[in-house]
Parts: structure tokens; C-alpha cells; sequence
């Protein structure tokens, strides 16, 4: 298992400080905030995974969460489980987190 670490610095895992809006994809929306059950244009997301993040949504990934591990621990990217085939066949490795997870490819 390759693990990439990313550039971050004094960025406690739990903060948003390295954490930037992005607008969600069309295949995405309408996205629901499973706790606060409001509907949002944009997801916020690590500025380490930002061009591999948009590089999958230009694919037709549907991501559910992620994190570039804030240079403490490995990053990981979730999609939902009918992206998982998709996730297999560009080539990324499953993390063991869960099945649903994978290890980035940029940091």
C-alpha cells in the first residue's frame, strides 16, 4: 500500500482550516445534509484534494466525504457505493477504513 502524505502544516484533524468551498457538480445535487437536512449548492473539501476531487466529479464520481489526512495520518476519499467499480477501474486502492474508501493518488 503506496500512502502519500500531503503538505499541510499545524492543521489539527477536526479543524476546517485547510477546508475551501467548492460549487457540487451537477451529477451531485441536489446534496442533503444528512444532519442538518438542508439542501446545499457546495461541499467543502480539503485545498490538498481539491484537483483530484474535481478531476472525479469530471468523471462522474459522486463523493461523500473526503480528507488529505492533514499530514498526520493517511487521507482517504469516500464516493457512494455505486461508484465503487468505477473507483476500482481508475486504478485507486480501497482503504480499510471501510468499503466505500479509498486512498488519494495526490497526497
Amino acid at each position: 500500500m503506496k500512502i502519500n502524505m500531503c503538505k499541510c502544516k499545524n492543521v489539527k484533524i477536526g479543524t476546517y482550516a485547510n477546508q475551501m468551498k467548492l460549487d457540487a457538480p451537477k451529477h451531485m445535487l441536489p446534496l442533503t445534509n444528512c444532519l442538518l437536512e438542508v439542501k446545499e449548492p457546495f461541499i467543502c473539501i480539503d485545498k490538498c484534494l481539491e484537483d483530484e476531487i474535481k478531476s472525479l466529479w469530471s468523471k462522474g464520481i459522486n463523493t461523500i466525504g473526503c480528507c488529505c489526512g492533514h499530514n498526520i495520518r493517511c487521507g482517504y476519499i469516500q464516493v457512494l457505493d455505486s461508484d465503487i467499480e468505477k473507483m476500482l477501474i481508475l486504478g485507486y486502492e480501497q482503504d480499510l477504513i471501510s468499503f466505500n474508501s479509498f486512498l488519494p493518488k495526490t497526497v
